[in-house]
């Protein structure tokens, strides 16, 4: 009696049990099966979810952990259920799922939520086997994708959290789903790193990613979302982007941090604390003892190779620790230019080098200023002597390598070195005195380089650094507006310094360059830029070769060339691509910006304002001053799109940086008063607009030799004919025509900058057609459509111009809009030579610079000498050049290319 009582007992409690697992799995299943919350600071961004939707039928989103893949994949799920005949099953995997039996019964239980009885034989397969002690989870899949296959619909299957499967049996499960995934069904995986080797699944043409980078915020996504938080700070915008680099969870606890804030001191040390302990917790509890202490003692190098953690620990198997850093994903980059090299994200650096204390972390900082500069690796060299408070140890090798310095283009870094040095220091050299003032001139603090060079020793600077000190002058002239002084200057330095200072020499050149072309001389600027570039080329200084590149690509848009110009800046962001992701900052950054405005002007908006945003945001990391030219390209398309009060706040932003970084007042304020005032216009605020003007007038306008002549600008050669258009709207406003007529002229006569030569036609266009002159208006519009269809500039820039009925001196074949009009152009506007433009457009770069020097009168053998290259090679461009432009000759090339504006 007593033992079938016992077994009476036993079996209810086992049926109990029983219902009791069913139970917690039924809510565990409840609670896996829901997409993720989206947080409340969630940022919707169309271009990612536009990528889900298009992506390959096996998509895995691949980033380290606080990179938004679970509240995308949710947000786009959601979406994609809403939609007719859509079914889905959302999963997010545990621990538990580690073992196959659990993945798979939680798989069904999921399917079975979505779809009632389609597991039922896959589950009973299942059950079977564990009763009989057999793993035959194959079949169970089989039977399952044989059941959802036959369904008419489209079914979308998402695993968040894989990285929590890495048992090679319960692999097989995720394994075999990809490669047996029906045609009608749809898997998203979501993962920190690939947990087990994926094998042939790397050949599946249907395995797509996205990764890191694509889940990175950008500037503008960052902008966006601090303005959608109730937060318009482009300021901060740029703040975070250095220091989170877009990374949305260190976004989201910064928001919380700031909405709770008593004061900025306390939101920094909250910050700081919530950044630290979402980190330990997400990815340092994460790891095991040995991986994590390796993290830590190579977390203040931040950018690091196998060769230099060797040094640092004394060991000899550092490459093994980090590919485990790569395996896991653990906040790593590795990089593109450097075979061997990887970075850790600044905030992990951060928040790991706290662990190690202040005297361990300036032995490590030591160890890599000498190993990186053996290698010369300058950039990363001066940064751990500035992190270290290295002083004495660096003091020889930053003299010694002044050129090369200059030659690498991180002038902040140079600053801060000096800053962190002490006066005490740099007074004992005369060449570290010298690096420090060129630093300041490049970053346009020149106030304070004209106060250094006024302590210098003039006599031992001639007698130890010849040359130097007329080149410190001439472009301190330049700085001041003082064109002729400026040009001498430069000119006898060039002479007079010796080859071996091709740094300074190249920025001789470019300074040379861009004062010819505010002076409206196009051809000496290029011929100063060609020698820049030989400079460059002969060093191999690929950054000074890129900036050389740079000022060719301003020298062809002045010239009215606009599409050279993009070629020469799609050429330069090639050879940029070469240098490492320090080196290249600088150089990059304005090719960017000036992509986004050559895209601007071709009427690409969007691709436009891409290039602004990304090149504003390397900019500020370089502390490069064409940062300006970013925010004025952002202000015009906000002007355009009728966003005045947007656009201002872009310029107020671009002033307050600018005196953040202490530049120069003269080289910003004229430039953007002038972009004002036609801001005030556009808002029919004319006393405002006035009185921005006369600012600039003021500002601009000095005595030289009895004449009034407005001071150039280094950074806006358009600066004097911009400002010159904008009083000539002015005029047309307070009906002033005569005058306003004699300022655009003077502009249209000199004109070849593609930008402004369209706008003083367009401008005289509109005054001409407000002072009833209409053939007047007519002609001057066909010119403005003629050189606008030629260079295929597609932008409406009415917002420029004085208040007119343009389309009273359209024919009937003109459209009413710019954008229109040279999307189809009129027929008597289209070139009789258009076949040899079709095929001189498609002269290669290399190809348009061998024909500039043939048309120089230099021999093959010169020109081979010039660009570095083959006699055989000059030959080959040359015949080609001659059969695209159709002559049988260098004469009928050289005519030819006149004629077609290529040179």
């Amino acid at each position: 009696m007593a033992q079938m009582k016992t077994s009476s007992f036993n079996s209810d409690q086992n049926a109990w049990l029983t219902k009791l697992d069913q139970k917690v799995l039924s809510s565990w299943i409840a609670l896996n099966t829901q997409p993720a919350e989206l947080p409340e600071h969630y940022l919707a961004r169309p271009e990612l979810l536009q990528r889900l939707t298009n992506a390959k039928p096996i998509t895995w989103l691949l980033a380290p952990a606080g990179y938004g893949k679970s509240s995308l994949l949710s947000e786009w799920y959601r979406n994609a259920l809403e939609q007719k005949d859509v079914l889905g099953i959302w999963l997010s995997l545990d621990a538990k799922d580690n073992q196959a039996e659990f993945l798979l019964r939680h798989l069904l239980e999921a399917i079975n939520n979505t779809l009632p009885g389609v597991v039922t034989d896959a589950l009973a397969h299942l059950l079977s086997s564990k009763d009989n002690e057999q793993e035959d989870y194959e079949a169970v899949l089989l039977l399952l994708l044989a059941e959802l296959k036959d369904f008419s619909c489209p079914i979308i299957l998402v695993m968040d959290n894989l990285h929590c499967v890495d048992n090679p049996v319960a692999w097989q499960v995720i394994q075999y789903i990809m490669a047996q995934l029906p045609t009608n069904m749809r898997l998203f995986l979501s993962s920190r790193y690939i947990p087990v080797a994926l094998g042939r699944l790397r050949l599946d043409s249907r395995l797509d990613f996205i990764q890191q980078t694509e889940l990175n915020f950008n500037l503008k996504n960052v902008d966006l979302w601090l303005k959608q938080s109730g937060i318009d700070d482009q300021q901060q915008a740029l703040s975070l982007m250095q220091r989170l680099q877009g990374w949305p969870a260190g976004l989201g606890l910064w928001l919380s941090c700031y909405n709770n804030r008593m004061n900025h001191e306390s939101s920094v040390r909250q910050e700081q604390e919530s950044l630290n302990d979402y980190l330990t917790g997400e990815v340092l509890e994460t790891m095991n003892e040995p991986l994590k202490d390796f993290l830590i003692n190579i977390a203040p190098l931040q950018s690091f190779d196998e060769e230099l953690c060797n040094k640092i620990l004394n060991v000899e198997n550092s490459g093994h620790w980090i590919q485990q850093l790569v395996h896991f994903n653990i906040f790593i980059s590795s990089h593109e230019q450097r075979l061997g090299w990887y970075s850790l994200h600044p905030v992990l650096v951060q928040a790991l080098s706290r662990l190690s204390s202040e005297q361990k972390c300036k032995r490590i900082h030591l160890i890599a200023f000498q190993y990186l500069k053996e290698q010369g690796f300058r950039i990363e060299a001066l940064q751990h002597a500035r992190l270290g408070e290295l002083t004495e140890e660096a003091v020889i090798w930053v003299e010694s390598e002044i050129d090369s310095i200059i030659a690498d283009l991180d002038f902040p870094a140079v600053l801060a070195w000096c800053d962190m040095a002490g006066d005490a220091i740099i007074e004992r050299s005369l060449r570290l005195q010298l690096v420090q003032i060129w630093s300041l001139l490049l970053t346009y603090q020149y106030k304070a380089a004209i106060d250094l060079a006024g302590g210098l020793d003039s006599t031992q600077v001639d007698l130890h650094f010849s040359g130097q000190l007329l080149a410190i002058k001439g472009y301190i002239a330049r700085g001041q507006g003082n064109d002729t002084q400026a040009r001498s200057l430069c000119e006898l330095a060039l002479k007079e310094l010796p080859k071996s200072r091709f740094g300074i020499r190249v920025l001789m050149c470019s300074t040379l360059t861009n004062i010819e072309l505010v002076n409206q001389n196009p051809e000496a600027a290029r011929v100063w830029n060609r020698q820049g570039l030989e400079i460059a080329r002969q060093y191999q200084a690929t950054g000074l070769e890129v900036l050389a590149l740079f000022d060719y690509a301003r020298v062809e848009q002045f010239r009215g060339h606009i599409n050279r110009s993009g070629e020469v800046i799609d050429q330069s962001l090639e050879i940029a691509a070469q240098l490492s992701s320090q080196n290249r900052l600088f150089p990059r950054a304005r090719l960017i910006i000036y992509r986004g405005f050559i895209r601007w002007l071709k009427g690409d908006k969007s691709g436009a304002l891409e290039d602004t945003y990304s090149g504003i945001d390397e900019a500020n990391q370089c502390r490069d001053v064409t940062v300006l030219i970013g925010y004025t390209l952002l202000a015009l398309i906000k002007l355009f799109d009728k966003k005045a009060d947007q656009a201002l706040d872009v310029l107020d932003q671009a002033e307050r940086l600018m005196q953040q970084w202490q530049v120069s007042e003269g080289v910003y304020e004229p430039w953007i008063a002038i972009v004002k005032a036609n801001i005030w216009m556009g808002l029919e605020k004319w006393s405002r607009a006035e009185k921005s003007l006369q600012f600039v007038s003021d500002s601009l306008l000095h005595n030289a030799n009895g004449n009034n002549e407005l001071k150039s600008s280094e950074l806006f050669p358009m600066q004097t004919d911009f400002y010159r258009l904008t009083n000539a709207r002015l005029m047309a406003q307070k009906k002033q025509y005569s005058s306003a007529e004699s300022m655009a002229i003077l502009v249209a006569k000199n004109a070849q900058s593609g930008l402004i030569c369209l706008s003083a036609h367009l401008m005289l266009s509109a005054i001409y057609s407000a002072d009833q002159q209409f053939v007047k208006a007519k002609q001057s519009f066909q010119q403005a459509m003629t050189f606008a269809s030629k260079e295929k500039i597609q932008i409406d820039i009415s917002a420029l111009l004085p208040h007119s009925d343009i389309s009273l001196v359209m024919e009937n074949n003109f459209p009413l809009t710019l954008e229109n009009s040279i999307t189809s152009p009129p027929e008597k506007f289209i070139d009789k030579n258009s076949k040899v433009m079709n095929d001189c457009s498609n002269l290669s770069a290399r190809e348009k610079e061998v024909l500039a020097l043939i048309a120089d009168g230099f021999s093959n053998q010169e020109i081979a000498d010039q660009l570095f290259i083959s006699l055989h090679t000059v030959k080959t461009h040359a015949r080609k050049i001659n059969a695209k432009l159709g002559a049988k000759s260098r004469t009928q090339a050289i005519v030819k290319a006149r004629e077609l504006a290529i040179i």
